[in-house]
């Protein structure tokens, strides 16, 4: 059921949300956007394996009644909704005895694979279209090219809106063999630079990731269209205000005495392109020092196969959290944090933990190696050194707040300057320079006017 909220201001912003990560970088945009009356915000889920209501982060957002919410479940078919019932019911079985279990799995994933076709054939008009809201002046997505999304931005640019998509994550990757398969050679930066015959503008976090991007541009005219912009996800000022508006649950270790010593393991997917064997033997590593807590955490979505893999250890010091708790409550609670294929490292640094790439378990670079604040670890022996260095002194770390800060603008690009202003002074800009967007009172409030959102 749709939230209602006043639409009465002039410029429609609709905001497709489709995963955990699109909302995790998109939620900053919204309670930014929010705060301006010009705007009338709309978001609307549109995957029918993600269902937004049920997102923290989304409840919070709704609270005041000034968006409007919207999901593509509310288009569902009869036949629709029941494959969305077997799925559930399937979920609920899996933990089921072996061989059933594996049957099960098998099952989820069919029903997976054909809830994502029908979530293809969803009509672009249809999901876009209310009395309340004849036109859209501004479409706001996510990194992606799914068809949906295409149509949606197709049926938005020939109304005469504009449409822009935003990054789900930060790409600090400089190297092409990164996909799930190790042997696969993926396109580069061909599927953003494909992004460009999608939206009117492509946002990306960092001036190098623009530089990655236009080198795979063919038509080099468009690349001015290549915005860049600071990563409000991993902002100071993002992270403040979430902690205080939307708090997390408080992670404490369980069924274990106060730790001499709190490791984070911030884990990648199952299936991405990891060693996996040598992953398990860096946990055992890390286990086995005296008087410490691990905790594993794993991706919020995807594949949690991993979980009964560590839990099969028998380690009484390792505790593994797949979705109970959110990442940003249990770095609160480490005193120091591992990581290997994940943006989430970024938080880390931004909240002082000593923090280190376990590099040895995988084959990917980034445009950030050698930098002093990517602390690296590329052999289990350079583990066992950094953890003695741990016993002696928890806050130990070889690089400075200042080089942490600067490993973090070259990457989200978020230190300098404040981000929310730029955006929505980049929004504004939109709407003053089209002809058939309706103009904005001039002089208008800036985000930086906001409480909540000061520069820092």
């Amino acid at each position: 059921m749709a939230n209602s909220a006043n639409l009465s201001s002039p410029v429609n912003i609709v905001i497709l949300l489709r995963n955990y990560a699109a909302v995790d970088h998109l939620v900053p945009l919204i309670h930014a956007l929010k705060e301006r009356k010009e705007y009338s915000i709309r978001i609307i889920g549109t995957n029918f394996l993600y269902n937004i209501f049920q997102d923290n982060r989304i409840i919070a957002l709704l609270g005041d009644g000034k968006i409007v919410a919207e999901d593509v479940r509310e288009l569902a078919t009869a036949k629709i909704l029941l494959l969305l019932t077997l799925r559930k019911w399937v979920g609920q079985l899996q933990n089921s005895p072996y061989p059933l279990n594996s049957l099960l799995k098998f099952v989820g994933r069919r029903l997976q694979r054909k809830l994502a076709c029908e979530n293809e054939l969803i009509g672009a008009a249809e999901l876009l279209k209310r009395e309340s809201c004849p036109k859209v002046h501004i479409l706001i997505t996510d990194h992606n090219a799914n068809r949906l999304c295409r149509n949606c931005a197709r049926e938005v640019r020939m109304s005469g809106g504009v449409t822009m998509t935003f990054p789900h994550s930060i790409d600090f990757l400089s190297n092409q063999l990164r996909a799930v398969d190790m042997m696969y050679r993926p396109p580069g930066y061909a599927v953003q630079a494909q992004m460009l015959d999608i939206y009117d503008y492509v946002i990306v976090n960092s001036v190098t990731e623009k530089r990655l991007i236009a080198s795979a541009v063919e038509n080099q005219s468009s690349v001015d269209h290549i915005r860049v912009m600071g990563s409000l996800r991993y902002s100071r000022q993002w992270i403040s205000r979430r902690d205080a508006e939307i708090p997390a649950p408080v992670y404490n270790f369980p069924e274990l005495g106060e730790p001499a010593l709190r490791i984070l393991f911030l884990c990648p997917k199952r299936s991405v392109n990891i060693f996996w064997d040598e992953l398990l033997r860096v946990v055992r590593v890390l286990a086995s020092i005296e008087d410490c807590a691990v905790c594993i955490k794993g991706p919020a979505k995807g594949d949690q196969g991993y979980v009964s893999e560590f839990q099969r250890m028998g380690l009484r010091n390792i505790d593994v959290v797949a979705l109970k708790y959110d990442t940003s409550s249990i770095i609160d609670w480490a005193d120091v944090v591992f990581w290997v294929d994940t943006t989430v490292f970024h938080e880390a640094l931004l909240k002082g933990k000593p923090t280190v790439h376990l590099d040895l378990l995988w084959t990917n670079t980034t445009f950030v190696d050698g930098h002093p604040a990517m602390w690296q670890a590329r052999s289990r022996d350079e583990v066992f050194a950094i953890l003695d260095q741990w016993r002696y002194d928890k806050n130990y770390r070889p690089y400075s707040d200042n080089e942490a800060n600067d490993l973090i603008h070259k990457t989200a690009n978020s230190i300098r300057g404040n981000v929310f202003s730029d955006a929505i002074n980049f929004i504004d800009e939109v709407v003053a320079t089209s002809t058939q967007i309706p103009s904005i009172a001039a002089g208008s409030s800036s985000v930086g006017d906001i409480p909540g959102y000061t520069t820092t």
